[in-house]
């Protein structure tokens, strides 16, 4: 009977045992994960902060974005966000003030051409050829 309670004793001891491997492991696996999740969120928030901070902020609040006009006085390019969208025979133009002080004009896309632009860039037609026999 003595060999038998030693016995019982050391399998629960030998059970508990594997019982405890497996909640390490579990645990350690369970850490893993929580690390892992942390730099997820690291990364999101920053990737958030770069999307909320504007590159430009005076183009940002305006809600334009910065183009690049022709200065005609000086001879060269320069980039602007403070501009104004003037409609001219269905033609749209931003105008700038350039560095030397005239006007730029810039011209943008009409509603017309962007339209025409994509029915034109669909499939191209098949042209099927007649034949006469005779």
């Amino acid at each position: 009977m003595n060999n038998t309670l030693k016995q019982l004793e050391k399998n629960i001891e030998n059970s508990f045992s594997y019982v405890k491997k497996d909640m390490l492991a579990l645990n350690d696996m369970v850490s893993d994960l929580n690390e892992k999740i942390q730099h997820l969120s690291i990364n999101q928030a920053t990737l958030l902060e770069r999307m909320i901070q504007p590159e430009n902020p005076k183009a940002k609040k305006e809600g334009k974005d910065e183009l690049e006009f022709y200065d005609v006085k000086e001879k060269k390019k320069f980039k602007s966000s403070e501009y104004t969208i003037k409609t001219t025979n269905g033609r749209k133009f931003a105008v700038a003030k350039t560095p030397s002080g005239s006007k730029a004009y810039r011209i943008l896309g009409s509603r017309k051409d962007k339209k025409i632009a994509k029915k034109t860039s669909t499939k191209p037609k098949k042209i099927i050829k007649e034949t006469t026999v005779y």
